[in-house]
């Protein structure tokens, strides 16, 4: 995994967040929409509110600090990219 990708996965896992290495991937990140049992972290049909395609501000935050956006793959599945 690339240093940016690496930083904001350790940042994401520090807050609780329900991310996991993807080895299909070219060593990115994914984030899981589905397990938001303590925590609301991504919503696909953004029935939470948010006004950011469906993603906790501060997984959005530690994502950009780190060069990085996040792309529905489907929904119960975020991956991470390099902007």
């Amino acid at each position: 995994m690339k240093r940016k990708f690496k930083k904001a996965y350790t940042a994401l896992k520090k807050i609780g967040a329900p991310v996991f290495e993807n080895a299909d991937m070219s060593g990115n990140f994914g984030l899981s929409a589905e397990d938001n049992h303590d925590r609301i972290w991504a919503d696909y049909y953004r029935e939470f509110g948010w006004p950011v395609d469906g993603i906790d501000a501060e997984v959005l935050k530690i994502a950009d600090k780190n060069g990085l956006y996040f792309e529905w793959q489907n929904p119960g599945i975020l991956y991470a990219y390099e902007k």
